[in-house]
Parts: structure tokens; C-alpha cells; sequence
């Protein structure tokens, strides 16, 4: 059996690339609570997470286009974490 996991990218994840935006103004927008846009945004350990709140930071917060988020890799989103450190 595979032995790791994926969590998000924090690099890629941050606060500082929000467009015309802010945590709390995209919370509304999105309909996503705003707790749920600060910890995709700013904690470490996000290894449980939805495409639907994904989406809407990538497109609503970032301001990128479908297009653009279709050109995304796994590995600019996403970090994998081996087995031994996923404990």
C-alpha cells in the first residue's frame, strides 16, 4: 500500500497573492465560511481539503482564469509528505 499523503502547497497558498481581495470579502463572494479561506491560506498542515474552496481561491481569490487553473501540475498545488513524516 502506498504510505504518504498530499497537502497544500504552502508556497503556492499565501495570503500575500490575493487580487483585489480580502480573506473576509471572498469568504462572502465564495459562500465559503471565512475560517475554512484563512486555514487554506495561512496554516502549514492542510492535508483535508475540497475542490470547491480550492477553486474559488484559485479563481475568485487569485484571479486566475479556468484556463489557467486547467494548466496547474499536482505538485505546484499540492506537497507530498512521505509515510514516516505523515504520522
Amino acid at each position: 500500500m502506498a504510505s504518504g499523503r498530499l497537502r497544500l502547497n504552502r508556497r503556492f497558498f499565501s495570503e500575500d497573492k490575493l487580487k483585489d481581495t480580502n480573506p473576509h470579502r471572498l469568504s462572502l463572494e465564495e459562500k465559503v465560511s471565512r475560517p475554512t479561506i484563512l486555514r487554506y491560506l495561512r496554516e502549514d498542515d492542510v492535508d483535508v481539503f475540497s475542490g470547491d474552496v480550492l477553486y474559488a481561491i484559485l479563481v475568485g481569490g487569485f484571479g486566475m482564469s479556468r484556463e489557467e487553473v486547467e494548466q496547474l501540475q499536482v505538485g505546484e498545488l499540492f506537497e507530498i509528505v512521505n509515510g514516516d513524516e505523515a504520522a
